[in-house]
C-alpha cells in the first residue's frame, strides 16, 4: 500500500445525449486507474494535487498540449457523484469550448465497501506490519 491498477476498456454513458458530432458519444475507450492507499497512513487532499499535478505535466510535457488551452475545473455538489468527496475535470479549449479531456475522482472507500456489502467477501486491507485492517481508499484518474 499505496498501489494503482489501470486498465484500458470499453466505456458507455447512459446519461449522456447525442450531440456535438463525436465528441460525446455513448459508447468510447477509457483508460482509468484505481490509486489504492491508506486513508490513515496518507493525506488525500495532498494526494490528489499530487495526481492533479502529474497529470497536466502528462499533458503538456509528454503530450505536447499547449497549457494555454487546458484549465481545471471542480465539479459542484450537483454535479459531483454522492460518493466523491471531490472531482475535478482538465479540461481542453476545443473550437467549440472548453470540454472534458480528463478527470480524476476522490472515491472514498465506496467501491470496495460497496462490493463487501453485495458480495459478502471481505475486501479489507491487512497492514502486515502491524494487522491493523482497513479499507482502502480511492483516487481515480481517469481518460476518455
Amino acid at each position: 500500500m499505496p498501489f494503482g491498477v489501470g486498465q484500458v476498456g470499453k466505456s458507455f454513458r447512459n446519461e449522456i445525449t447525442k450531440g456535438n458530432f463525436v465528441f460525446r458519444t455513448l459508447e468510447f475507450e477509457q483508460g482509468e486507474i484505481e490509486y489504492f492507499f491508506d486513508p490513515e497512513a496518507e493525506n488525500w487532499e495532498k494526494l490528489f494535487a499530487e495526481w492533479k499535478t502529474q497529470m497536466f505535466s502528462f499533458a503538456t510535457n509528454v503530450l505536447g498540449v499547449d497549457p494555454e488551452h487546458l484549465r481545471w475545473r471542480e465539479h459542484d455538489d450537483n454535479e459531483r457523484s454522492f460518493y466523491s468527496k471531490r472531482t475535478e475535470d482538465l479540461e481542453y479549449l476545443f473550437p467549440f469550448g472548453f470540454k472534458e479531456l480528463w478527470g480524476i475522482a476522490y472515491r472514498g472507500d465506496y467501491d470496495l465497501s460497496q462490493h463487501m456489502k453485495h458480495s459478502g467477501v471481505d475486501l479489507q486491507y491487512v497492514d502486515s506490519a502491524t494487522g491493523r485492517k482497513f479499507i482502502p481508499h480511492v483516487i481515480e484518474p481517469a481518460v476518455g
